[in-house]
This record gives C-alpha cells, structure tokens and sequence, in this order.
C-alpha cells in the first residue's frame, strides 16, 4: 500500500521578496528549486467539492506530463488554538484516482471500474472553474535539531500570473501522529520569521482564494459562507 502524504501549511504575507529570501538564508535555508506551473480547478457549477473543503486540480509543469491532485482534510483539526497564525492540514491524492474520489463524492457512487479520467469528470459534471500559473521559488529549511521528526520543512514564495505572492511553510508528513511535531516546528519558524500575530488584517490569501473572490465572486461568497475560507 502506498504511504500516505499529509500536508501541514501556514500561509504568510510577502512584503518584500528580497529581504524574506535574505532572511530565509540567515535561517540556514537553501534555495532547491524556481519551477513554473499551471494549475486548473475543478468542481460541478453548485460548487459540491469546494464547499466539502476537496479541492480538485490538474498541475501542470512546464515542460513536463501534467498530474491530477485531490486535497482533502483530515481527521486532525487544523488549527488547535495554539498556533500564531491558521494551519492548514490536507492530505493529497494524486493520479486517476484523485478524479475517482471526486466523482464518487459528487455522484454517491462507486466509480472504481472507471479508467477514463474524461469519462471521470463528464459523470462527475466536473468543469474548470479557475486557471493560475504560478513562478514558484522553493527553500528548504535544515532540521531545527538533530533529533528532529520532521527532517523536511519547505519555505515556497509563489507568484502568480495575476500579480499576487504568497509564502508557505510546508511540512509533508505520512501519519496522523506526526502532524502535531509538525504543526509545532512551523509555528517556531513563523515566530523566528517575526510572524505571530492573529490578526485577522494580517491573515495571508492564497492564490485561489483571491482568484475567487475577485474572479468567481460567487463562487468566493458560497465558500466563506460554508466555513472553507
């Protein structure tokens, strides 16, 4: 059985995108990757998956074969409380099996028999809904201590085609029981970073929130309306 892979995220503002790499190499970060990507999204025109916190889409590399993902939460609370901005907690889903899941959540259905991702997506009524590409600068950051659980914790700067950037420290993690270290090691960084306030003002938009909320306006209404943003 293939190991599951759960991901731990706190988004952040990007003032300055000098003076945050600058300060990501004082944190003994080191830059791995400047990849550009497309995402397209996926969801019926009610929106059912959204609206269930399943966000559905096909990345796409340039230069390379594209690949469907399926983020869905976990039974882990996201945030707990403690934390000095929101967590997010998702685990992803990729391949055809990711159009599987989001079909049979649509349709109430098992569609295990089905191979054909557009067969997929027309039973499930599945319509892109939002298109992004993203120039996508990746750090990694080298365990805080040598006993550390999580070894990996990535730091992306994303740039958007409609002009937004975001940042986002994410741990990867393949069980439930480590998503608490986790959670604790990004909260550490954020507050080594500067970023602790709760401040609804300072809560960072993702790229598709604000591709929604100044795009898909009801789309973007429907999902804070249902707790998901």
């Amino acid at each position: 059985m293939a190991s599951r892979e759960i991901e731990v995220e706190a988004k952040f503002k990007v003032p300055s995108l000098e003076e945050l790499e600058k300060q990501i190499s004082v944190m003994n970060g080191e830059r791995t990757a400047s990849k550009e990507f497309t995402d397209e999204y996926f969801d019926t025109d009610t929106p059912t998956l959204t609206l269930q916190n399943h966000w559905l889409r096909y990345r796409k590399y340039a230069g390379m074969e594209g690949s469907w993902q399926l983020k869905k939460p976990t039974n882990v609370a996201s945030n707990d409380g403690t934390e000095s901005i929101p967590v997010a907690i998702y685990e992803e889903i990729e391949g055809i099996q990711a159009v599987r899941i989001a079909t049979s959540i649509i349709t109430e259905r098992d569609v295990d028999d089905v191979e054909d991702e557009r067969s997929l997506l027309l039973l499930g009524g599945l319509k892109s809904f939002a298109k992004i590409i993203t120039r996508r600068t990746r750090w990694t950051l080298l365990p805080m201590n040598e006993n550390a659980v999580i070894k990996n914790i990535c730091i992306d700067i994303d740039v958007a085609d409609f002009g937004h950037s975001v940042g986002e420290i994410e741990a990867v993690v393949d069980n439930e029981d480590k998503i608490n270290e986790a959670r604790n090691q990004i909260d550490a960084i954020m507050k080594e970073m500067g970023i602790e306030s709760a401040n609804p003002e300072d809560k960072a938009e993702g790229k598709l929130e604000m591709f929604l909320r100044t795009q898909r306006p009801n789309h973007f209404r429907l999902c804070i309306e249902a707790g998901v943003l």
